[in-house]
Order: C-alpha cells, then structure tokens, then sequence
C-alpha cells in the first residue's frame, strides 16, 4: 500500500531528527527486517554490542523500536511496520542490496547446523540481494517445508519464486 504523502513526511522528520548513530542503526534494522535480532544487527554493523544496546535503548524511549521477548532470542521490532518502510525505501538500490547479501551470510554463519528452519529468510535476503542461486536454493527448501506442515499457499508461492528464478538463470546462462 502507498503511504500518503502527510504520512511520509511526517516519519522522516521524525526520523532526520535522530543522531547519525541512531539514524545509521534503523537503517541496518531495517534491512534485516520489520523484527531484527540484536545477535544479526552486531554483525551486520559490526559495532560494539554494549553501545549498540545503548542506541537501541534510546530508540525504544523515543518509541521508534520496541523490545519484543520471545524466549531466549534478543530481538527488536519497529514500533510501526511503516517506520520500517520508510526507512528501507529512503536507502539506495544498491546499498539495500550489499546488505541483503551480508544479512544473508550471516545467517548462513550463525545458524549453519539448522539452516532449514531459516530457509525463508535466508531466501528472502539472497533475492532481495541479488544473489539467485543461494534464493533459488532456499526457496525450494522453503516449499517443501511448506508441503510438510500443509501450507500449500506458502508452497506455491516458494516455488513460484523458483520458477522465476529458474527463467532468469535461463536467460544469463548461469547455473543454478
């Protein structure tokens, strides 16, 4: 859904009003998702964790993110998904797609023994950057999870992403 123009602006000036660290930080959250995981954020801006937990701490004052307890995992999530989307759609193309690609990696690393139960966000982060071969990879993965637990929408829209892959392969000649 297109945000209406009132609304944008007024997100952005919230936003242009933070410090280039909190500013900086939302930009990478918002790469990794509408909910990130404090342990894929270290990473990704590859910043001290303790002064990373002090700039999610004064972004949870401002009520931009918020802390969402979900067990053992240390994740965050933006106050309002349309935050994040302004956020994410203010960065350039390509700055996006560099992240996507590490977002992926990193997920790659720090969930190798299980990468299965993290086949659809490791699709998503491959695609988005760019990276066709590990996206068609995880997407088939994604489906047939999808088929095991009877999620035929889920499915057919993982292999659908397959089949679209596969085609744009086709068309470079590349492998898959």
């Amino acid at each position: 859904s297109i945000l209406p123009y009132s609304i944008r602006a007024l997100i952005q000036r919230r936003i242009n009003r933070l410090s280039d660290p909190l500013q900086r930080v939302l930009g990478f959250a918002s790469i990794i998702g509408y909910e990130f995981d404090l342990h894929i954020l270290v990473k990704l801006i590859e910043e001290n964790e303790g002064y990373l937990l002090d700039l999610l701490e004064q972004l949870t004052k401002q009520q931009i993110i918020k802390e969402v307890h979900t067990g053992m995992e240390d994740r965050f999530a933006f106050a309002h998904n349309k935050i994040r989307d302004v956020i994410y759609e203010e960065m350039g193309l390509i700055k996006r797609k560099k992240f996507h690609r590490r977002v992926g990696d990193i997920l790659e690393q720090l969930h190798q023994d299980s990468l299965s139960l993290f086949a659809e966000e490791l699709a998503y982060h491959f695609e988005q950057g760019g990276v066709i071969q590990k996206a068609f990879a995880y997407s088939l993965e994604a489906g047939k999870k999808a088929l095991q637990v009877h999620a035929y929408n889920d499915a057919y829209q993982h292999f659908e992403r397959c089949s679209k892959y596969k085609e744009m392969v086709d068309s470079t000649g590349t492998q898959l």
